[in-house]
């Protein structure tokens, strides 16, 4: 049965109710300004039929108007019949559906319409992308976000780790680390573009947020620098600024391994594994600008002039090295070469 005409069939009771509309005017079956309609029965109709009062016959959309039935229909009346309207992107008849490639309404197929199609891994219409870090949902680009908790680390949804659903004992179960971090930087600098202590540490500030760190900015530059005029003054360096926080103070790499249970061992050259991964998580073993020593104080004088120069020396360690070289190599090296920083997080910046 052709779908209009089951429709009419189905519209038949309701319309009983209506008042005729008087003939001669300009509307189908008479003058549509003159119809005279039971408010309550009218009320009573489908959503699909609304008033033709005061509607031309002759606008742009002659379609909608049934010579058999005093009322104009929405657009989608003849959505389905396998006719090409105006207003109709597509029209399979019968094959229109949620999944066809012509929808119910005789739209083609785009993501957000709320219809799941099969090029979609879901389709929840203005839903979509509501929920950025929930396990599941749906995104803006019509893909299943599974986003936290699937086991892939995912730094569109403001993931920093992800190791399941669970979490693990160093990623949360938000997906971001539990552990206080450290790195190495994946960029060089020489002597005089570290800007000394406080503009190395801007530095690996910059260097944490490039790597996708955006939840972990207190980040400090692990370097010695010796007061000249105080050589008894520890102020500037780790021994003096580098201090616990709450209880757990375990240090981890970016890839997860631990390097130091506690801030004593870090200060004691008691490393699990190597500080060679950048905050992106890059392995690099290379020499690193530090002039500290094992317990964190600086090493000599060569601090390239309290790491503003490019004349003179600076001591340096090795990022691939666990015992007490990773800090301090006992070598020096031109201020005007250009080498890595460590970057320690510490809460607070240690105030």
């Amino acid at each position: 049965m052709h779908p209009r005409t089951s429709l009419l069939i189905i519209l038949t009771v309701p319309l009983l109710v209506l008042a005729c509309v008087p003939e001669g005017g300009d509307g189908p079956g008479g003058d549509s300004s003159a119809t005279d309609f039971d408010s309550d029965a009218f009320d009573a109709l489908p959503e699909v039929l609304v008033s033709a009062s005061g509607v031309d016959p002759d606008d742009e959309e002659p379609e909608r108007w049934d010579a058999d039935v005093p009322v104009v229909l929405p657009p989608w009346w003849k959505c389905g019949d396998g006719e090409l309207d105006s207003w109709e992107q597509c029209d399979d008849g019968g094959l229109n559906s949620d999944y066809g490639e012509c929808t119910p309404k005789c739209q083609e197929p785009w993501c957000g319409d709320g219809y799941h199609h099969p090029s979609e891994e879901c389709d929840l219409g203005p839903a979509n992308g509501q929920q950025l870090n929930v396990y599941g949902s749906c995104s803006a680009s019509c893909e299943i976000a599974t986003g936290c908790g699937d086991g892939v680390v995912q730094p569109e949804y403001l993931e920093e780790c992800d190791h399941g659903a669970g979490g693990s004992p160093t990623c949360a179960p938000n997906c971001r680390w539990y552990r206080r971090i450290v790195f190495v930087t994946a960029e060089t600098y020489t002597g005089a573009e570290l800007g000394g202590t406080a503009g190395a540490d801007g530095l690996c500030q910059d260097s944490a947020k490039n790597g996708g760190l955006p939840f972990h900015e207190s980040f400090r530059a692990w370097l010695g620098v010796k007061d000249d005029n105080d050589p008894d003054d520890q102020s500037t360096n780790p021994s003096s600024w580098l201090k616990p926080v709450g209880e757990d103070n375990e240090f981890m790499r970016m890839d997860g391994l631990v390097v130091a249970e506690s801030v004593h061992d870090l200060l004691n050259n008691d490393l699990l594994n190597p500080i060679q991964v950048t905050a992106a998580g890059e392995n690099l073993g290379v020499p690193v600008w530090s002039n500290v020593l094992p317990g964190g104080t600086y090493a000599s004088g060569d601090d390239c002039d309290n790491w503003t120069s490019d004349s003179g020396f600076g001591r340096w360690g090795t990022s691939g090295s666990t015992t007490s070289t990773w800090t301090d190599s006992g070598m020096k090296l031109y201020c005007n070469n250009a080498l890595h920083l460590y970057c320690v997080e510490q809460p607070g910046n240690g105030n």
